[in-house]
């Protein structure tokens, strides 16, 4: 499996989190679409594996446990990266969150440090910015970090962030 794939999984699954704490906070925070956008504080934690690769991209997914959204799932494409050791920047382009009532789509970058003990993910940065369904219009951003293994092809990210309603 490739290491780096794993890392961007995670940034991605951290979108998708993010993105379901948007839906959680849209569903219980507000009734009116006409208000005035605000942003509503979340946190989770994500757990995610590389399902497989195809046509040179790692395809990844996992599942979430939100503050306020409770349990989504997540899911998203890298391209494959060479199993190293050493330090490997992610950049997921597709990161998506699925909840019962919609979803949250963007970016994750993130920093993976790959060892022979482990591996660490670091200045994960997210930005859900497409939203559909009950979260139309509405966007998450955040940042997440977390540890896993390439050998092991587990991960788990926790993540802070903002939702901003429409």
């Amino acid at each position: 499996m490739i290491r780096s794939s794993r890392l961007l999984a995670g940034a991605a699954v951290g979108a998708a989190v993010l993105a379901s704490t948007a839906l959680v906070a849209t569903a219980q925070g507000s009734t009116s679409r006409a208000a005035a956008a605000k942003a509503v504080a979340d946190s989770g934690t994500l757990w995610f594996s590389v399902t497989h690769v195809t046509n040179g991209l790692d395809h990844a997914a996992g599942n979430s446990s939100d503050k306020r959204l409770g349990t989504g799932v997540v899911s998203y494409s890298i391209k494959t990266i060479a199993n190293t050791t050493g330090t490997v920047t992610i950049d997921a382009k597709n990161v998506t969150m699925y909840t019962g009532t919609g979803t949250l789509s963007g970016t994750a970058t993130a920093t993976l440090t790959i060892t022979s003990t482990g591996d660490t993910i670091t200045n994960g940065k997210l930005k859900l910015t497409k939203g559909a369904g009950s979260l139309k219009g509405d966007s998450l951003s955040g940042t997440f970090s977390g540890s896993g293994s390439t050998t092991a092809n587990q991960y788990e990210v926790q993540y802070t962030g903002k939702l901003k309603k429409a």
